[in-house]
């Protein structure tokens, strides 16, 4: 076996096996987590503060490793980052594995168990290389269980950390003194007998016909879906669309991608139809009121008087003259709450809503809309 040093790297610590499969070894230690406890990161960086909730720390930064995975040809993919209407990370799997002092070699995902599939341990399909950049203010994570923005490797699914919180547990049986060495083995997906790459990038228009050539992506692949909405579609069937990829829109199915400027994300036209009403918001974002014969901007600004149980609600509606003022009044009006809801006709075409679309994404890019 050939073994190449990377001088770049850290000595010793990171080593690029160049037989075949090439693969990585890294020198980690455990960090002696107790059995069934909650669990955020499989891997950490020896700066990381979240040893606490996690299985192992390896010998090497972030930066080190992704040095390292470069060179086994891997490209690097994205991490998920929800302020930019990324909800799903992106990139191509790498296979984790653990070598104990016995020589004994385990998937990484063999040492989680989900509590919500009764209590299994994870299944060892790899993890997302998102190739993602760390930050001091970032975790120190090389490999998360939930869907971090600044780790190198994430989970293969949907996994908001609000939603998975205490989701993940070391499995009972786990064993790990603390400091105890282990090596880790990153190791490209085997795509023998595939499509050479796992990731299928594809953009489509909204129409049924476009959802039905979906199905003629290869097996055993990832499909992240970029949608435009037409000019000549009508906010209903847009909405009617939007709905079809709700039920898509699964760790097994499709990826929806952020869209295109000038477009709504496809979970926009489907807000809570109980935030309609104002008393039932948990708070009060700004509203664009659209007809045909005119746009306004209504404020929104919660009065707490004493010893009252809601607050009293004082509107200010201005008018909107044209899309491009709507920059300046959204910050004339100045709502903390950087999310608006916007109100519409159903039949108002795509065309007519696109102008607004794109003047408010610099500022509000998370908006709903509801139909009149």
């Amino acid at each position: 076996m050939r073994t190449l040093t990377l001088l770049s790297l850290l000595l010793s610590v990171i080593t690029l096996h160049a037989d075949t499969p090439p693969h990585i070894t890294i020198n980690a230690r455990a960090t002696g987590i107790a059995p069934r406890s909650i669990t955020e990161f499989a891997i950490v960086t020896p700066e990381s503060a979240r040893t606490y909730e996690s299985l192992f720390v390896a010998d090497a930064s972030s930066d080190d490793l992704r040095k390292a995975v470069d060179t086994l040809g891997i490209p690097r993919g994205r991490a998920a980052h929800p302020d930019k209407l990324q909800f799903w990370p992106k990139g191509e799997r790498v296979m984790i594995t653990v070598v104990d002092t016995n020589g004994v070699e385990r998937p990484l995902e063999s040492f989680i168990i989900d509590r919500r599939r009764d209590n299994t341990p994870l299944p060892a399909v790899g993890f997302i290389y998102t190739g993602a950049d760390d930050t001091p203010q970032g975790p120190g994570s090389i490999a998360a269980l939930y869907n971090e923005p600044m780790t190198l490797f994430d989970l293969p699914r949907f996994s908001p950390q609000s939603d998975v919180y205490e989701r993940y547990v070391s499995i009972p049986d786990i064993a790990f003194a603390k400091d105890e060495p282990v090596k880790l083995i990153f190791r490209r997906e085997d795509r023998t007998g595939k499509t050479p790459l796992r990731v299928v990038s594809k953009d489509i228009t909204a129409s049924a016909e476009a959802l039905r050539q979906c199905r003629d992506i290869p097996p055993d692949t990832d499909l992240y879906l970029t949608v435009t909405f037409p000019d000549d579609m009508t906010l209903d069937h847009a909405v009617t669309f939007a709905k079809a990829l709700r039920l898509l829109d699964t760790d097994d199915g499709i990826r929806i991608e952020a869209p295109p400027p000038g477009n709504p994300y496809y979970k926009a036209l489907l807000p809570n139809p109980a935030w309609r009403d104002r008393s039932r918001r948990p708070s009060q974002p700004s509203e664009l009121r659209i007809t045909p014969e005119a746009t306004t901007l209504v404020n929104i600004r919660e009065v707490w008087l004493d010893d009252q149980p809601r607050p009293e609600l004082h509107i200010t509606e201005i008018p909107v003259p044209t899309p491009d003022a709507l920059p300046a009044l959204l910050k004339e009006v100045n709502n903390p709450i950087a999310v608006l809801l916007l109100f519409a006709p159903g039949d108002t075409p795509m065309s007519a809503l696109r102008p607004i679309f794109t003047a408010i994404e610099p500022t509000h890019a998370n908006f709903y809309l509801f139909t009149e």
